[in-house]
């Protein structure tokens, strides 16, 4: 029954490709762990398979803390701390204090590690000879996919990859719609939340947001607003400084929307109406503690043109500007 049960397995991961690969490659990983453990048991020798790596690196350098241990073997602090409290435990690794520093521990071989060391080298000859003659056994050189496998996810791990086409999917079903009565309210709670988290509502705020059409719209503006669904996620504001040049401002996004690209979206969009309307500037007005939407106005063109002076705020505030012709 239970050869059944992972011949069926094996079929659907097989099956899964891609989808399944770090499942099979732990899978993979686990039925040579078990072999190797079975031999191990069979040959007399009471050790994990999952010790050897802090185990061998310790057979090189007489004593390692546990910071050190993580670095060389390359996992993290708290399983070289749990790893080395099992050897410990089977009378295989010691600690100490560190003189240097007596709040660290430095771990090293006990005798009886020592010994096993020795004794377990030849097993480790035929286990490294049996891995060899496996590995040539296959149409690719295994050892060295595995390493480019391992610097291209060092250059970006999986989590940055598949976040990242979330992200982009998540764009591309954002839709930018002008100004409506309906989407009024939304303009004020999506401005107001994020004023309230940075700042505070100060008057010529709370006279834009209660009144848009009139502060806003009339005098030759306009709003956006990000639509998910049906859903009002965040919201941007262009104002019309004369001739040729218009303020980007009131940009909020729904915090949980938030890193989704939305403000991105919404500016992008605010550039294009912008260009429609024949201006020549666009300038931003923030704060330069702002540091996420700062790097993002950057990342879009808009430069650094000095201090506001206007005194419409009380919050200091820097001016972006963004030359579009």
């Amino acid at each position: 029954m239970l050869l059944f049960v992972e011949g069926n397995m094996t079929e659907l991961i097989r099956k899964l490709g891609e989808l399944a690969t770090a499942s099979r490659i732990k899978r993979l990983s686990e039925s040579l762990m078990q072999d190797v453990g079975r031999i191990y048991k069979e040959q007399g020798f009471k050790f994990e398979p999952k010790w050897f790596l802090i185990f061998y690196q310790l057979s090189r350098q007489p004593a390692m803390s546990v910071t050190e241990l993580a670095r060389e073997v390359g996992i993290t602090y708290p399983a070289v701390n749990q790893l080395a409290a099992e050897m410990a435990k089977a009378g295989l690794v010691d600690s100490m204090s560190d003189p240097k520093d007596k709040r660290k521990r430095r771990i090293s071989l006990t005798d009886k590690g020592q010994s096993q060391m020795v004794a377990m080298k030849p097993l480790w000859k035929v286990i490294e000879s049996s891995t060899s003659e496996l590995l040539n056994e296959l149409d690719c050189n295994f050892l060295q996919m595995i390493g480019q496998i391992e610097d291209a996810l060092e250059d970006k791990s999986m989590y940055q990859r598949v976040v990242e086409k979330i992200k982009n999917r998540q764009y591309k079903e954002i839709d930018i719609v002008e100004f409506k009565t309906k989407y009024k309210e939304s303009f004020y709670q999506l401005n107001k939340q994020w004023l309230e988290e940075y700042f505070t509502v100060e008057p010529v705020d709370e006279r834009m947001l209660l009144h848009p059409e009139s502060n806003i719209i009339k005098p030759g503006g306009k709003i956006l607003f990000a639509i998910l669904g049906v859903k009002v996620i965040g919201t941007v504001a262009l104002m019309y400084k004369g001739k040729d040049k218009y303020e980007l401002a009131k940009l909020a996004v729904a915090p949980e929307f938030r890193g989704r690209m939305v403000g991105k979206k919404l500016i992008l969009a605010a550039i294009k109406e912008s260009k429609a309307l024949k201006a020549n500037i666009l300038l931003v007005r923030t704060n330069p503690r702002l540091d996420s939407a700062n790097r993002l106005y950057r990342s879009l063109g808009f430069k650094y043109s000095g201090n506001d002076s206007s005194g419409d705020y009380q919050r200091p505030t820097i001016i972006l500007t963004l030359t579009l012709k």
